[in-house]
């Protein structure tokens, strides 16, 4: 019989940056769960190579505070055969951490997964494949079960796209680039196992940014919001114009703003946030026209977008369309973030019709962005997880000999 419990164990290095963060956060949105069902999900965390008993380290728990957490009494666990053993759902900071659970123990292989995986399985999931709604902990190894059938199902995954970085003993930058790497994938994630939507804020210095996946085509869209007035851009209001709403608000001086003129990127929301916040639009110039509402300031190459007390440059990249869009900001700490619409993925540029297409495309990105920007940049794509230039700029030569 199974246990009338559901644990989750969350992995890392040293069990003093990102399990224990993860931990934290599970063990949050699980509270908000059906008073008998929280108190039947366990959360716990341990690390490969743990100094046990250390404490939670600075920049996590600042991330922490971030998201509504107070500093826990945390003290680092080793990893051990019985925490696997006895975990439903083993989630983990990189591919390396996975391989080091399957092999300590194998039987728990299919029950790992790393955590922006098992953001990207729950998001492909069919929400009629996941119980109506969650009341026991059947219900929760129902949604759990649904998530996994989904591997092998999606693209190729590399550690590009599944690993979080390691922040160990650097900067609060590399601090707020691992809070970006894991809070999204992992809200995802919980989201569909806990029959809940959370959709988190995470903190770049001066400014908020939230990352919602919306919509069947699970496109990204984006809430910045600075921290001194209040004032928030949305980019790309793609689908799902309530959840929007909820942390998009009616307030002078919102802006949003749409990438590029294909459907899925304004079709299913724009009109509707746009009639109930006010705010105003913003579009490419060459691809204002075929956006179904009205854009008030056409964009050019250069522009400079302001959100309150932000400053935001346009990057205009022809090729997936004519009036695609990037736009760039920089955090307190200096690290650039550029939000590249279908332009610009892990792996590659987005999809054009023609040659001609694809080489606009890819001189543009490679001269506006991989030429101008350092390897730290954050690149925040329209469908997908956050990548960097770094993790990229080997691959050029190799996206140019293939045309795509």
């Amino acid at each position: 019989m199974e246990s009338e419990r559901f644990t989750i164990l969350t992995v890392c290095t040293g069990n003093v940056c990102r399990s224990p963060l993860a931990e934290m956060l599970l063990r949050a949105w699980a509270g908000g769960l059906p008073a008998p069902l929280a108190a039947a999900v366990s959360v716990r965390s341990a690390g490969t190579q743990a100094p046990v008993g250390a404490t939670m380290s600075g920049g996590s728990v600042q991330l922490a505070a971030s998201q509504g957490l107070a500093d826990p009494a945390h003290a680092a666990r080793q990893l051990g055969k019985s925490d696997l053993a006895e975990a439903d759902l083993i989630l983990v900071a990189t591919r390396s951490h996975r391989q080091q659970v399957a092999r300590m123990f194998p039987r728990a292989a299919r029950k790992t997964f790393t955590i922006r995986e098992f953001g990207a399985l729950a998001n492909a999931v069919d929400t009629a494949d996941l119980p109506a709604q969650l009341e026991t902990v059947e219900d929760v190894r129902q949604a759990l079960a649904a998530i996994a059938r989904q591997r092998g199902l999606g693209g190729k995954r590399d550690a590009a796209t599944d690993d979080i970085i390691d922040p160990y003993k650097r900067s609060q930058a590399v601090y707020d680039m691992m809070g970006q790497q894991l809070i999204p994938p992992l809200a995802d994630g919980a989201s569909q196992l806990f029959g809940t939507r959370i959709d988190p804020v995470v903190t770049c210095g001066e400014w908020t940014l939230s990352t919602l996946s919306v919509g069947p085509m699970h496109n990204n869209a984006y809430i910045i919001t600075d921290g001194h007035t209040g004032t928030q851009l949305l980019i790309d209001a793609a689908a799902e114009p309530q959840r929007l709403l909820r942390l998009f608000a009616a307030r002078p001086g919102n802006l949003v703003l749409t990438t590029h003129r294909h459907p899925d990127h304004w079709a299913h929301a724009l009109h509707d946030v746009v009639a109930a916040s006010a705010a105003t639009t913003l579009a490419g110039a060459a691809d204002a026209d075929g956006i179904g509402v009205r854009t008030d300031r056409p964009l050019a190459d250069g522009d400079t977008v302001a959100v309150g007390d932000l400053s935001l440059s346009v990057i205009a990249l022809r090729g997936h369309t004519p009036g695609s869009l990037a736009v760039r900001l920089r955090d307190s700490a200096g690290r650039t973030h550029i939000f590249t619409g279908d332009s610009l993925f892990p792996g590659g540029v987005g999809k054009t019709e023609s040659k001609a297409d694809f080489a606009s495309l890819y001189n543009d990105v490679v001269h506006k962005i991989f030429n101008k920007f350092d390897d730290e940049t954050v690149i925040h794509p329209g469908h997908g997880p956050a990548t960097t230039l770094g993790a990229e700029r080997p691959h050029l030569a190799e996206w140019k000999a293939r045309g795509w």
